[in-house]
């Protein structure tokens, strides 16, 4: 252990603290029998948030950096968004549709180029149109998640956060994240 420290020193490390919740592991027991620990840590001068927990029983961890603190290629161009095939459009009905009307544009004799490129924007503005939805519960679900695993650890609270767990889940299968 005194190695360690000597190293943190040596390097000028701190520990970053973190925003989010304050443990980031739970037995996922209740009541008197939960055990919340604050296990993980970082060390280093970014930011560091605690995101909320599912699919485990530790807290995932976000490193925020920028160039004033050192980090290395912690500013990139954005870059233009490539076209994805998404499988979840299969599941929609109107996939069909939107398929066909992008790669026609009403026209019949255009080239392959500009089929495919006007078949690529319909399809990301009805992707857009019709699935921004779930990137909005999402964002939702984990916020609910991370004020639940704020809140006491009763049978109560732990079944609800298996359920929006699963909610969750699912919607991340369906954005195809997982």
């Amino acid at each position: 252990m005194e190695n360690f420290r000597l190293m943190v020193t040596n390097l000028y490390l701190q520990d970053l603290g973190f925003n989010g919740t304050e443990f980031t592991w739970t037995n996922r027991r209740a009541g008197e029998d939960n055990i919340q620990v604050h296990l993980d840590r970082a060390l280093a001068n970014p930011h560091v948030l605690h995101l909320p927990r599912y699919k485990s029983d530790h807290c995932p961890i976000l490193v925020q950096c920028n160039d004033q603190q050192g980090c290395i290629g912690s500013r990139r161009k954005k870059k233009q968004k490539k076209f994805r095939f998404e499988k979840m459009w299969l599941e929609k009905e109107a996939y069909g549709d939107i398929v066909n009307r992008g790669w026609n544009q009403g026209m019949v004799d255009l080239p392959f180029t500009k089929r495919t490129k006007g078949c690529g924007s319909y399809l990301r503005l009805w992707d857009e149109v019709t699935f921004d939805n779930i990137s909005k519960k999402i964002k939702k679900l984990k916020k609910v998640l991370e004020a639940l695993q704020t809140c006491p650890q009763t049978e109560d609270t732990i079944q609800l956060i298996d359920a929006k767990t699963k909610e969750l889940v699912d919607l991340l299968k369906n954005e195809e994240i997982l």
